[in-house]
């Protein structure tokens, strides 16, 4: 499987701007996807996004694939960009606190490689049910971890939102959750996507991507269901899907 059917979405739902991006680079039979949602006010917010998906352009154009060690990217990806939100609120007059969440993944030779930072998820979507890769960096996912919560933890909990960790706001990267790699089989789909489709849909309704006949009208059918949930209320929603094309299986 060297080709891929990549598709992704992001709507501004109901909030006053969007501080979500997606974006993904294709090439040579792989692929970086990348999901961030931006934190902490609109110009740090889609500033801190903005310089993530800036750092992944400049890292895919500078490699030569196949990578040797593809979780060693995404974290050099990472540590960069974290680097930069930090330079980049130093300089702002009066100084700022640019954060970013960070959804990444690398796909090759039919493999996958993950990583994450904040409440930006990675999902492993096959026929038989969606499969969570990626593990919040929450108060609320903590405090569950410790058994001083129980599942199921309500949609709108304040904790959910209190994230622990996240790109930019601390004095060096806090540890990403990484993985991989997993094989993307044909009819399977790697989902990276923010708080803004998981916390109104669920899990169950991503199942539809694995046997959608067009990826592209697939997430863009839950993107508009998940705002549609949420509304009047609805927060910024983006979701990037990848399957291998059906021309190349």
């Amino acid at each position: 499987m060297s080709e891929l059917e990549i598709a992704g979405v992001s709507l501004q739902g109901d909030r006053p701007n969007n501080q979500d991006r997606c974006a993904w680079w294709h090439r040579e039979g792989v692929a970086l996807l990348a999901v961030a949602d931006g934190l902490g006010g609109h110009q740090g917010g889609a500033l801190a996004a903005e310089t993530l998906l800036r750092r992944c352009e400049a890292a895919f154009a500078a490699v030569r694939p196949p990578l040797a060690d593809p979780l060693g990217f995404l974290r050099r990806i990472l540590v960069e960009t974290h680097e930069a939100l930090l330079l980049a609120g130093l300089d702002s007059d009066p100084p700022t606190t640019p954060m970013t969440t960070a959804a990444l993944a690398w796909v090759q030779q039919g493999q996958v490689w993950w990583s994450t930072l904040g409440d930006s998820r990675v999902y492993w979507v096959r026929h038989d049910g969606v499969h969570p890769l990626s593990r919040d960096h929450s108060y609320a996912e903590e405090l569950l971890q410790r058994g001083l919560l129980q599942q199921p933890l309500p949609a709108d909990h304040p904790w959910r939102a209190r994230l622990t960790r996240c790109l930019g706001g601390f004095p060096s990267l806090p540890p990403p959750h990484c993985g991989g790699p997993f094989c993307l089989a044909a009819g399977e789909v790697v989902l990276l996507c923010s708080d803004g489709l998981w916390g109104p849909l669920g899990e169950a309704p991503l199942r539809f991507l694995a046997a959608a006949d067009s990826l592209e009208a697939a997430v863009v059918e839950l993107a508009d269901e998940a705002v549609g949930r949420a509304a009047p209320v609805a927060d910024n929603t983006t979701l990037l899907a990848a399957r291998p094309s059906p021309q190349a299986v």
